[in-house]
């Protein structure tokens, strides 16, 4: 019996895609190697993410054809600094609907420009671009303190689980304790 996984089924996918075969469970399977049932479950469910995410197309049901990894879509960020770009003023409201975010979030963006010198408030919700750069300006203290939230997470989980395995050895040592005492 063989794992398999996503990357392995794309690949296999691919392959059978550009000899012009179709990409069913049972084809992908058995180029696989997977014989169980529950792995070919596996394999059919890797299918259909595939599908949902664009890089399978169904041509009918079960059968597929391999198109490729779609393009990514610009994100928020990337959506208002394009049209800061293309506007060089523009009222925060405006940033807001094109972007498809909440006012405290085009703010704190916009915040994050003007505390560089990129940008520059003119009052009344209006900013005026003062520094084009191709590149969109990445919010790196963000970046940093997230990844300073996740590593106090991990030492916190550790810590727990620590505490719970000093926990079990001690209750482990009372049980010993109280049966030697009956004993």
């Amino acid at each position: 019996m063989r794992k398999v996984g996503t990357a392995k089924v794309r690949e296999i996918a691919k392959g059978l895609s550009e000899r012009r075969l179709d990409v069913t469970c049972n084809a992908v399977s058995e180029a696989s190697g997977v014989q169980s049932y529950r792995d070919k479950k596996i394999v059919r469910d890797i299918l259909y993410d595939l599908f949902r995410y664009g890089e399978l197309e169904r041509v009918e049901r079960g059968v597929y054809r391999y198109v490729g990894k779609p393009k990514r879509s610009p994100q928020k960020q990337e959506i208002m600094w394009r049209f800061f770009r293309m506007q060089r003023t523009v009222a925060l409201d405006d940033l807001r609907m094109i972007g498809e975010v909440s006012r405290d979030y085009a703010q704190e963006w916009i915040s994050v420009l003007v505390n560089r010198g990129i940008a520059r408030d003119l009052g009344n919700g209006k900013y005026q671009l003062i520094v084009d750069t191709l590149e969109m300006p990445r919010n790196r203290e963000k970046a940093e303190r997230l990844r300073l939230i996740r590593e106090r997470k991990k030492a916190m989980l550790e810590a727990f689980k620590e505490a719970k395995n000093a926990i079990a050895r001690a209750e482990a040592a009372a049980l010993q304790a109280f049966e030697r005492e009956e004993g």
